[in-house]
């Protein structure tokens, strides 16, 4: 699978701060979130009806995993960010409560 290079990133080509954040309810994020979490329960669905084990893998984006540990908190301080990872426990919450199970390849 290929990277998509301005898959976080805004049409004026800047980073989307907002995906490490948690969303606001009922804005654009929020909506994300819900449809996110609802296809992966049709596929878990879907998966377990033909008898097959199902989980999910997140992988890392970018920022997260910088190996200049300098850069992810300057990165962190000039947007006003206490954490790179908010996506990680959220869906490791998702899949606690569905009972899928989850692997997070962001965190050492």
């Amino acid at each position: 699978m290929e990277a998509k290079p301005g898959k976080f990133l805004d049409e004026k080509g800047k980073t989307l701060i907002s995906f490490y954040r948690e969303p606001q309810l009922n804005y654009d994020w929020d909506k994300a979130w819900q449809v996110t979490e609802g296809l992966i329960l049709l596929m878990r669905d879907e998966v377990y009806e033909k008898g097959v084990d199902f989980m999910i893998i997140a992988i890392s984006e970018s920022h997260q995993v910088h190996p200049d540990l300098e850069y992810r908190e300057k990165f962190k301080n000039n947007h006003n960010l206490s954490d790179l990872y908010y996506p990680d426990p959220r869906i490791e919450e998702f899949g606690k409560q569905e009972n899928i199970p989850v692997y997070i390849l962001a965190r050492p």
